[in-house]
């Protein structure tokens, strides 16, 4: 009964995802939160992508217990961003008998992820829970995040970082050998043939 209600307002059990090519929205759920015990951290059960909001949770259990003890049963989630709780739902079975599963479809408005803290099941009174599902549903909206893509609204073109390059100028102004004079010019140029020619006969020594 409970995967048809499911059915009725996402489809299955288990984590599901769907895109679409126009940046729509898309919804999902995920899988039993209360499948590793009855406390779990919202860290483990949700998704990655931001702009995630939680839009219901749906819950099932069997309630066991001694028809005079007093029970209660919370399904519950801490304020994140406070203190009490961001969600919950209380089931009283102090006038009713063991061997009872109770499913519930709880629809919420969207509740951003990060003011979700731990879930937990809390049983208050004498009495214990078996074969609990605890699963929310979600949505998420790629366009959170502006750069996601072209097609969101708010998208920036990005802008390139150029480096910053620092180019000297060549000033002939400042060359000590522009600036000699004709005869000074060929009086440099000798005096390095002529130490060139140095070099080559002392070379041509020490090699004999």
């Amino acid at each position: 009964m409970l995967k048809k209600l499911l059915l009725g307002v996402l489809v299955g059990f288990y984590p599901y995802y769907c895109y679409s090519d126009n940046i729509a929205p898309y919804y999902g759920t995920t899988g039993n939160a209360a499948q590793g015990g009855h406390s779990w951290s919202m860290k483990d059960i949700l998704p990655a992508p931001p702009g995630l909001d939680i839009n219901g949770v749906f819950y099932r259990y069997t309630a066991n217990k001694n028809p005079e003890d007093d029970m209660k049963v919370h399904v519950q989630n801490k304020n994140a961003n406070g203190t009490g709780y961001i969600f919950r739902d209380t089931e009283d079975w102090s006038a009713s008998p063991g061997g009872i599963e109770v499913r519930k479809v709880i629809g919420i408005g969207d509740i951003p992820r990060e003011a979700w803290g731990d879930g937990s099941i809390e049983v208050e009174g004498t009495g214990t829970v078996d074969n609990a599902s605890v699963i929310y549903s979600y949505k998420v909206d790629p366009c959170y995040d502006p750069q996601f893509s072209p097609s969101c609204p708010g998208y920036k073109v990005p802008v390139p970082d150029i480096p910053e390059v620092k180019i000297e100028l060549y000033d002939a102004t400042q060359d000590e050998y522009v600036n000699l004079s004709s005869e000074e010019k060929v009086s440099i140029e000798e005096n390095e043939e002529r130490l060139s020619e140095e070099e080559e006969k002392e070379k041509e020594e020490a090699e004999k």
